[in-house]
């Protein structure tokens, strides 16, 4: 899988067919998060972790491409929202949101299997509440409950998966790949 989207990256097919994709190759990334580097390399990461995370957990062929699919287009949002600061931190606040759009037109051309967009979308859309809930002083039940909601037609299970595969996709400036966002959702 890395080798295919990295070839479609380097030979032109990605930006003709997939240019919602290929957007992420010019959005920079916070170093100290994703060493990787771009956005596009943490999401070729992100895919190739989720086809690693579905042998593993033996996932059916649903699951699989829900999660693959997933992984892809998370971070879309990012080349939309990612802002450089002055002390050179790159921030890409509200980018699980913001990609929705994108998400739906690529997913549109890749499947029109409705099931497999609709639930790609959501688990995309709350990819980044497992890391504020493992980050937070305090989470209730009441917020497990919302993000099961949320998350829906999905489940939490799944978001767990996407959550991992993007966690291994990518390196921290330190070398470090912390697993409490997911870990922190299991063990809830």
């Amino acid at each position: 899988i890395i080798s295919a989207l990295r070839n479609a990256r380097e030979d032109g097919v990605m930006e003709a067919l997939f240019p919602e994709l290929y957007r992420l190759a010019d959005t920079e990334q916070d170093p100290r998060y994703h060493a990787e580097g771009d956005a596009l390399e943490h999401t070729i990461r992100a895919v190739a972790e989720a086809s690693e995370i579905a042998r593993r957990d033996e996932l059916d062929e649903m699951a699989t491409w829900i999660l693959c699919l997933s992984a892809l287009i998370h971070d879309l949002g990012k080349a939309d929202v990612s802002l450089k600061l002055d002390d050179g931190s790159i921030i890409s606040h509200g980018h699980d949101k913001a990609g929705q759009e994108a998400g739906a037109k690529l997913l549109g051309r890749i499947t029109g299997q409705t099931r497999i967009v609709e639930h790609a979308l959501a688990l995309a859309r709350v990819h980044m509440r497992p890391l504020m809930l493992a980050q937070a002083d305090k989470v209730t039940d009441g917020a497990i409950r919302r993000l099961a909601q949320a998350v829906k037609p999905s489940s939490i299970e799944m978001l767990c998966l996407l959550t991992e595969a993007a966690t291994r996709g990518s390196i921290r400036g330190d070398g470090s790949q912390p697993e409490y966002a997911y870990g922190f959702l299991r063990q809830w």
